[in-house]
């Protein structure tokens, strides 16, 4: 019997560790990015969690195809440059040139 529990915990902290290994991290660049979203629209807690979820799985693609970096100056600059128009971000022409190396790195240009 101990040693079936032995083996339970084991199995559990396996599991439990390939799934934090899975896990899609947060890092302070979301955040500030998804704050920047709700200053302007009055999100939820429900709304900040799903455009984290959201900006999260976009770095991975990102980053996925070499582009993590890139993707990375988009939401800074989003986030450090940003006024709000019709309830979303608006950099107006500011973070052009970010936009288009993340695109020129993705899909080699418009």
């Amino acid at each position: 019997m101990k040693q079936l529990r032995s083996f339970h915990r084991a199995a559990v902290a396996t599991a439990l560790a390939a799934i934090a290994g899975l896990a899609p991290a947060c890092t302070s660049v979301e955040k500030s990015y998804c704050q920047t979203v709700c200053d302007c629209n009055d999100c939820t807690e429900l709304d900040f969690d799903k455009c984290i979820d959201s900006a999260v799985q976009d770095r991975r693609y990102a980053r996925e195809e070499g582009c993590g970096e890139a993707y990375d100056n988009i939401l800074t600059c989003i986030t450090e440059s940003t006024a709000c128009a019709y309830n979303q971000p608006d950099p107006g022409q500011s973070c052009d040139a970010a936009t288009t190396a993340y695109y020129d790195c993705l899909y080699g240009g418009f």
